[in-house]
């Protein structure tokens, strides 16, 4: 049960920090790539397209990393007694 609380709590974790980091990375596009800014286009390709996927692939990561290290965590304990 701890594992599935850590792994829910990363999961949340790493969903915010994707999303801060896909706002960041959707800025820096539209900075560099200059895309058509009529009504609001380059919001619009920031907040459908970058901030999603900077939270499914965070939240994923979050999920992944919790779990890999509680696991090789809780596997060099058993291993030592």
């Amino acid at each position: 049960m701890k594992r599935v609380m850590l792994g829910v709590l990363g999961g949340l974790v790493g969903a915010v920090a994707g999303g801060i980091i896909g706002a960041v990375a959707g800025t820096f596009w539209i900075s560099v790539f200059y895309p058509n800014d009529i009504y609001g286009y380059s919001a619009i390709l920031i907040v459908v397209f970058f901030i999603p996927g900077g939270i499914v692939l965070g939240a994923l990561v979050g999920v992944v990393a919790t779990l890999y290290f509680t696991a090789a965590g809780g596997a060099s304990r058993d291993a030592a007694c």
